[in-house]
């Protein structure tokens, strides 16, 4: 079952983190419903490695969200892209983010 998968990814490691897709701002990537996980949330001193992924992201105001993160140079916050283009989504773009904790996902399941 889908709960058993989770529960196998989550036992992976420590830093785990899966969460279900509540938006379509990364389609075709993921749609609302998916299931999407991490094996490394955590905070990050550099997020070079990270620039570009589609990614489990939580602010410093503890929002939890998937977006593609984009840095901006000389700046320690990033941009948060989606990836639809035709979202109507206001928060399909969300400039200047600080970032507490990010990890790339790794695991993906399509809603049953």
């Amino acid at each position: 079952t889908i709960q058993t998968e989770i529960a196998t990814f989550k036992n992976t490691s420590d830093d785990s983190k899966v969460i279900i897709i509540t938006d379509d701002t990364m389609e075709p990537f993921y749609e609302l419903g998916d299931i999407v996980g991490t094996d490394d949330f955590t905070t990050h001193i550099a997020l070079d490695h990270l620039i570009g992924c589609n990614c489990i992201i939580e602010t410093v105001s503890h929002d939890i969200l998937v977006r593609k993160v984009i840095s901006r140079p000389e700046s320690e916050c990033y941009n948060l892209i989606g990836t639809n283009q035709a979202s109507r989504d206001p928060l399909l773009i969300i400039p200047n983010v600080k970032i507490l904790k990010c990890g790339k996902v790794i695991w993906h399941r399509k809603k049953s």
